[in-house]
């Protein structure tokens, strides 16, 4: 994974937070390619260079992240957009974008702050409970460099997983390390931390939203699955098609 790799700290407290960054200094000086951010009191992130969209002064969109209906995505996050994902804990970002993008929102009027993957995106959200607070983060590797974490195999785990490998679990197969699900949200109230499901799969199979035209069913199918896949593939020079069934 290149350009969208982070890793952020949801710490207890300002106090915790600034204890990790004195213990990380060397660590997050010597990270080229990387930018710390700050926002409120309690969120700490480390993203690459270029990878993290503002959500006004209130959090950070990593990844892309469309418009619902668009092509193109955005640029930039407008004022009013902002302050709809961070009043509405992230259900407005989910509702009317898309994308392949993993969400940090602090809002300054409250101690709240989300964490919102993607429903259908592949960008790694992995959580790891410490003493200083929450880490959340793409890949182990930084997890390793900057919340000081020692990989250690959880055979259970490893064991339920080539059973059935298909099946998605929060648990991953290393001990401690979690994964956040697409369409899953961590909502830390300061320092106390749950997990909900804002986005449901049900909520497209309601007898109210189903389309009696079969031919309008099939333009909007194909009509959505050409404009993702040409937005998902504009960014790459090379793309390799993965078809099954």
């Amino acid at each position: 994974m290149t350009g969208r790799r982070f890793v952020a700290l949801i710490a207890k407290d300002k106090a915790s937070r600034l204890a990790w960054e004195r213990e990380r200094a060397s660590t997050l000086a010597g990270m080229k390619g990387f930018e710390k951010q700050i926002v409120g009191r309690r969120l700490a992130l480390v993203a690459e260079v270029g990878a993290a969209l503002a959500v006004g002064s209130e959090g950070f969109v990593i990844g892309p992240v469309f418009a619902r209906g668009q092509a193109n995505a955005l640029p930039t996050i407008d004022a009013d957009t902002a302050r709809s994902m961070v009043t509405s804990r992230g259900d407005w970002l989910i509702r009317a974008h898309w994308g392949d993008y993993v969400a940090l929102l602090a809002a300054c009027d409250r101690d709240n702050i989300e964490i919102v993957r993607a429903p259908l995106g592949d960008l790694g959200c992995y959580f790891l409970p410490s003493p200083h607070g929450l880490f959340v983060a793409s890949d182990v590797d930084l997890l390793t460099g900057l919340a000081e974490f020692v990989p250690e195999i959880d055979w259970s785990a490893l064991a339920q997983h080539l059973v059935a490998a298909d099946l998605c679990r929060r648990d991953t197969c290393l001990r401690q390390l979690e994964e956040l699900s697409g369409g899953e949200r961590i909502t830390d109230i300061a320092g106390l931390w749950t997990i909900d499901r804002p986005w449901q799969i049900w909520d497209f199979v309601d007898a109210r939203k189903r389309l009696t035209d079969p031919a309008e069913a099939v333009r909007r199918v194909r009509d959505a699955v050409q404009m993702a896949v040409a937005a998902r593939a504009d960014a790459h020079g090379k793309i390799v098609l993965r078809l099954s069934g």
